[in-house]
């Protein structure tokens, strides 16, 4: 698997139920078999970005990523060989997704990435500060030591996040977005593993300036 060296970010939001588009999209696209698991639902407050949750460095300037208002479906990949996290996704309707963005890299050192609104992002900034330490105290229990899951983190304070152990080390990861043919954002998903044996990265067709494919 080629490893891609940027450093950027992600992803959201719609509500209960949603996707059969794109879940049908991400497991049809990759080559691998696919184990898709609806982890819940999730409301951020704003926009989103794509981090490593045990190392995520506030000073960085990250481009958040504005979404649609109201709360999101977490969609969990799983690699059916290996067990590992394939892909992680945030769903926000069930329409066809028509084309799509590569929108940015999401870098992971521990094999943990997150989606954070801004609310979990400063919290977490604080608890950095405070502590000097993410992993101990309140991310270790509810990590415990497992090599991949894909479920929400809870901070001291309340705020809730998409978290997933990939199982893989450090690296950089795409970030992508897929529309409707109107244009609408239907979902936003991180790529692990690629989409075939080639270690090709799982990329939707570009969406024209109207919201269509090229």
């Amino acid at each position: 698997m080629t490893i891609r060296t940027a450093a950027l970010l992600i992803l959201l939001p719609l509500d209960a139920q949603a996707g059969p588009g794109a879940v049908d999209w991400i497991t049809t696209h990759t080559q691998q078999p696919l184990k898709e698991t609806r982890i819940g639902s999730y409301d951020p407050d704003g926009p989103i970005i794509g981090v490593d949750s045990l190392t995520y460095e506030p000073s960085y300037s990250w481009p958040y990523i504005d979404v649609p208002d109201g709360p999101a479906d977490f969609h969990a990949f799983f690699d059916d060989e290996t067990g590992r996290v394939s892909k992680a996704a945030l769903i926000f309707s069930d329409a066809d997704p028509s084309c799509g963005k590569d929108l940015a890299t999401m870098p992971v050192d521990t094999g943990t990435g997150a989606f954070l609104d801004r609310k979990a992002a400063e919290a977490l900034d604080r608890i950095a500060t405070e502590t000097g330490d993410l992993y101990g105290g309140f991310m270790e229990p509810q990590i415990d030591g497992a090599h991949s899951f894909a479920k929400f983190l809870k901070l001291p304070g309340g705020h809730v996040f998409p978290a997933f152990q990939t199982g893989w080390g450090d690296g950089g990861y795409p970030v992508a977005s897929l529309h409707a043919s109107d244009g609408a954002m239907v979902a936003i998903y991180a790529d692990f593993m690629g989409k075939d044996a080639d270690g090709n990265w799982l990329l939707p067709t570009p969406c024209t300036s109207t919201g269509g494919s090229e």
